[in-house]
C-alpha cells in the first residue's frame, strides 16, 4: 500500500515529528491520518481496501503492509471508519498470562521533578528486577543506611498482568499478533498459531470466569475490566484465531490519480 508521507517543516524542540501518514477514503476523497511512522493506530488490517493515496506523481516508495503495525480488530470497534478511532493506542490486559522467556525488556526512567534528577531502573516486570527486588510488592525497610533499594510499592494490576494486545503485524500470509510489556513497551509476536494458542486459550478462561454469577466472579479480575462481558473476550480470541487461520480478505489498495 502506497501512503503519502507528511513531514513537519519545523521540528520541535525535541527533534522533528514523527512522520504521519496519511491517506483518503476512497468513498468520500476525505484526508484521513492513519497513525505515525509505522504505527498505524487509525486502520485496521481489513480497512486498507477503503482508503488510496492520490499523488500518482510522488516519489514515496511503495510500503509494504509487512512495514506496519495494525490497530487490532477489536469488535466493539466493528464499523468505525479509518481516522475516527476514538483512542490513539488502545491495550488488552491479559490475566495470568506470562511474558515469554527471552523476550528483551527495555529499561525505563524515573523522574523527580522537584528535586530534578532521574533514573533508569530495569523494567520492573522483567526477569533482572525479580532478581533485584524478586516478587513481593511490599514496601521493604532499609537494611542500613546509605543501601540503596529498588521496591515495588501497591503494584497496578497492568504490572501484575503485564501482556497487553498492541497490534496484528502482516507476515505475508497471515495477521499475527503482536503483544506489549505493560511495563516498559517492549514489544513481541506469536509467529504461528501453535505458538498464540497460550494467549487464546488465557482469553478463553478468563471468559469463563467472567461468565460466573457476579458472587462468583474473582474480585480482582472483575473490577479490572469493569463490567466486561465474558462475550468480549470470546470475542477477542476468535478475532486472533481468524488472523491466524484464514488469508486476510483485504487487499491493500493501489494508488489512483486524483
Amino acid at each position: 500500500m502506497q501512503l503519502r508521507e507528511i513531514r513537519p517543516e519545523t521540528p520541535t524542540e525535541k527533534g522533528p515529528r514523527p512522520v504521519i501518514q496519511q491517506a483518503f477514503i476512497k468513498a468520500t476523497g476525505e484526508p484521513v491520518q492513519l497513525g505515525t511512522a509505522s504505527q498505524l493506530t487509525q486502520i485496521r488490517y481489513d480497512q486498507t481496501h477503503l482508503i488510496e493515496t492520490r499523488q500518482p506523481n510522488d516519489t514515496t516508495a511503495l510500503i509494504q503492509p509487512e512495514s506496519f503495525h495494525w490497530r487490532f480488530p477489536y469488535p466493539d470497534e466493528d464499523g468505525i471508519a479509518p481516522g475516527q478511532f476514538l483512542t490513539a493506542e488502545r491495550r488488552w490486559h491479559i490475566p495470568g498470562l506470562p511474558i515469554p522467556p527471552g523476550v528483551m525488556h527495555n529499561s525505563v526512567q524515573v523522574t523527580n521533578e522537584e528535586r530534578n534528577w532521574s533514573v533508569t531502573v530495569p523494567c520492573p516486570v522483567s526477569p533482572e528486577a525479580t532478581r533485584l527486588i524478586g516478587r513481593d510488592t511490599e514496601l521493604r525497610p532499609v537494611e542500613s543506611p546509605g543501601t540503596p533499594q529498588i521496591v515495588r510499592y501497591q503494584t497496578p494490576p497492568a504490572l501484575l498482568w503485564p501482556v497487553t494486545i498492541a497490534a496484528q503485524r502482516f507476515n505475508g500470509y497471515r495477521l499475527v499478533l503482536e503483544t506489549e510489556c505493560a511495563g516498559c513497551g517492549a514489544l513481541w509476536t506469536y509467529p504461528d498459531i501453535d505458538e498464540v494458542m497460550p494467549v487464546i486459550e488465557t482469553l478463553r478462561h478468563v471468559a469463563a470466569l467472567l461468565a460466573r454469577p457476579e458472587p462468583l466472579r474473582p474480585q480482582g479480575l472483575a473490577s479490572f475490566f469493569l463490567g466486561a462481558m465474558s462475550g468480549e473476550c470470546d470475542a477477542v480470541a476468535d478475532r486472533i484465531t481468524a488472523g491466524y487461520l484464514h488469508k486476510p480478505s483485504a487487499v491493500p489498495a493501489r494508488s489512483v490519480a486524483s
